[in-house]
């Protein structure tokens, strides 16, 4: 800040990124950015010392830019999309820079790392433009992606990545515009720490909201947290489209948007993904896909392919090396599915309903009785401090990940109609749940950052200005324990298997404090429940053990077990069990294998030539019929039905939501449709038309 000002500088701040670089630790990635600016901004500048502009240009010569380079790799982490562009931005800005240099760590020219930092960042700004992000809205981490967008956007010596990265920037900024709400980042989150759920204040895009929206306050500027924030502000080039501002501007009576950003693991293909590729491998790693059974042996193959074995996250895995690339991981992970598919940051639809008194928004169906890590999937916000949002709290405590407020208990099923949300939660995992989760579900509501609290009727209510919000969940109770930090902060319910309803309201459609509660209080409710069942395998074993005719003699003598299971034309056409094995291939398979000792090998032919469907646990249910006689609807929920919602007058269906294919943008500025390369966002009668392949961004009002 200092040198934008034409002031001197220590340089203290500078030295301390440097030892980041040169140590390769504390996330080194992050501090590209500030570098970038340095060299492109300041390094002309007299206050520069020289002295430190050697020692900066000798550690960026020397840093390690991507997996794939020589050198050691300390605690650098390449396995999340923030971290992904921070490292090839960093690598195309920089080697840009230094395009005559050569880069020792590398053996490689300035321009050689300009070239394939270039073919990186293009390839992650296609993936994001097309797909939006895992990480969608992180509170932590949007910050760290939008660094070096923004750096990008100002400095990219190429007129198309300057494009490219600038529209992917406008679309990164209109979700964090779409679900804010006075300030605050209220909507679902791919991945966030407990600080920035509890309050405003410690969240990183804050300030960045205010300085685009105008909304919440500009807490201090630490150019370490907000680099962000900075780098905005201080842009020669980019400049947010007036269209962007005025959205934030918005105070319309209702504002409903809609979307959807990431998808499926099993869509890779269709995507053009494999799972065997080493690069297409770090693609599923940033979308914490990392133990997903399609996913799993990405660990095995980025290990091998980038020798990453003594990295702190590949070391605990050596002793599974033996076993890699059999089958036999990928089983074991299907097997564990809810622990192991519960990171993943798949396909999210997003939902945001908005007055200017209250916000509700949510992630529908997502990951849903899964073990979850980060993701944040349904809250309500009435001011920049007055929430309320749920989880499932996880086994541990602190702040990162699978904690008491992150929610790795399990995630719920989750939809919402306008101003009315359900979550409906139901471990597939049940039977030894206090080992794993709490046996509650619960909602963080601070009653003291509301200006009116009341409870009946089995409701919670509370009011903040002239916004209302109202929750319900079965025999649910405030906490108040004085010996607990959340006394008077957390609404509990008990069980695993639950339900929680939440409506959002208005002085100016609903009248007085009051007349909400009333309306909401004259309701009906029908909640039902069944635990999880077993499901019976089904494969060879089962069939023989169903056929004890066939074990006969066994295993002195076989032929039973053959007239079971080998197929021959006309004498024994249809064996009982013969669809369950495929004999011949086994038998050639087992061929190969070194004799009886060769378990592994053995193991493998089985794995592929016999049916050996073990058993399985099929999810209980969970149903809700809810009456509104605030909305004059009825709601229809259940944990395999999809929400539907009619009218209690005429019982016409006002809303039937089926989870089929989502626009990436269904809101009242933009349309576009999942896979679409253009976009045309307007409000207030300015416009900005951007097309990722073209490429243009082009305003206008």
């Amino acid at each position: 800040m200092r040198l934008e000002f034409g002031e001197a500088i220590k340089g203290t701040g500078v030295l301390q990124d440097l030892a980041k670089l040169d140590a390769r630790t504390e996330n080194p990635d992050f501090v590209l950015s500030r570098m970038v600016y340095l060299l492109y901004a300041y390094w002309d500048s007299p206050q520069l010392p020289e002295h430190l502009k050697a020692q900066v240009a000798l550690s960026l010569l020397n840093f390690k830019y991507w997996i794939d380079e020589p050198g050691p790799d300390g605690t650098m982490q390449y396995w999340t999309e923030n971290h992904q562009i921070a490292y090839h931005a960093g690598e195309y800005l920089i080697g840009n820079y230094f395009r005559e240099d050569f880069f020792p760590n590398s053996n490689m020219t300035g321009t050689e790392h300009a070239i394939k930092g270039k073919r990186l960042v293009y390839k992650w700004l296609y993936r994001r433009w097309r797909f939006g992000f895992a990480e969608f809205n992180s509170d932590q981490y949007a910050m760290v992606a939008i660094q070096p967008l923004i750096a990008l956007a100002n400095f990219a010596p190429d007129v198309d990545i300057r494009t490219r990265a600038s529209s992917v920037l406008d679309l990164m900024i209109m979700d964090l515009i779409q679900y804010q709400h006075k300030g605050h980042l209220g909507g679902p989150r791919g991945r966030v720490y407990t600080n920035a759920k509890l309050s405003i204040e410690n969240q990183s895009p804050r300030s960045f909201l205010w300085l685009l929206t105008g909304e919440g306050e500009l807490n201090v500027i630490s150019p370490g947290i907000h680099t962000a924030t900075v780098l905005l502000a201080l842009g020669a080039d980019y400049r947010p489209p007036a269209a962007l501002l005025h959205i934030g501007e918005d105070r319309s009576t209702e504002i409903k948007v809609s979307g959807r950003s990431s998808f499926d693991v099993a869509e890779g293909p269709y995507h053009g993904f494999s799972f065997d590729d080493p690069e297409d491998c770090i693609f599923w790693l940033g979308m914490a896909a990392y133990s997903h059974p399609l996913v799993i042996e990405c660990m095995f193959i980025v290990g091998d392919a980038y020798d990453m074995w003594d990295h702190s996250i590949w070391t605990p895995l050596q002793p599974f090396k033996s076993i890699a690339y059999t089958g036999i991981i990928p089983q074991l992970s299907s097997g564990l599915y809810p622990l192991t598919k519960g990171s993943t940051l798949g396909e999210m639809k997003t939902y945001s309903y908005k007055t200017p008194d209250a916000h509700l928004s949510s992630v529908r169906d997502y990951n849903k009785g899964l073990i979850g890590i980060q993701q944040h999937v349904w809250q309500a916000t009435l001011d920049d401090d007055a929430l309320l949002w749920g989880t499932h709290p996880g086994p541990r405590d602190g702040d990162h990940a699978s904690t008491y407020w992150t929610g790795g208990g399990s995630l719920p099923r989750v939809d919402q109609h306008e101003s009315v949300l359900i979550a409906l939660y139901n471990p597939t995992v049940q039977g030894h749940a206090d080992a794993l989760f709490s046996n509650f579900t619960h909602a963080f509501f601070p009653i003291q950052r509301f200006d009116d609290v009341q409870e009946h009727d089995g409701w919670v209510f509370g009011r903040k200005g002239d916004g209302y919000v109202a929750v319900w969940s079965p025999s649910q109770e405030l906490f108040e324990d004085n010996s607990s930090e959340w006394s008077g902060q957390e609404i509990r319910s008990p069980g695993v298997q639950s339900a929680w309803i939440v409506e959002v309201g208005r002085r100016a459609t609903d009248g007085s404090f009051q007349d909400f509660q009333e309306k909401v209080s004259s309701h009906v409710i029908r909640l039902r429940t069944s635990p999880p069942s077993f499901v019976a395998p089904s494969g060879l074993l089962t069939c023989l053990a169903q056929h004890p005719e066939c074990l006969e003699g066994f295993p002195e003598d076989i032929n039973n077990l053959l007239g079971c299971v080998q197929s021959i034309p006309i004498i024994n056409p249809n064996p009982v069990c013969g669809n369950l094995i495929d004999l011949p291939p086994l038998l050639t398979c087992a061929g190969r294998c070194d004799g009886s000792l060769d378990a592994l090998c053995l193991y493998q032919c089985v794995n592929q030539h016999v049916e050996l469907q073990i058993g399985k646990i099929r999810s209980g249910e969970v149903e809700l019929e809810y009456l509104s006689h605030r909305t004059g609807k009825r709601y229809l929920y259940s944990w395999d039905n999809d929400m539907s919602v009619v009218s209690i007058d005429d019982g016409s269906v006002v809303s039937h939501h089926e989870m089929g294919d989502v626009m990436r943008y269904d809101t009242p500025y933009a349309q576009m449709k999942w896979g679409s390369d253009a976009v045309t966002v307007e409000h207030c009668g300015e416009s900005v038309q951007l097309d990722f392949l073209l490429p243009r961004r082009d305003c206008s009002s």
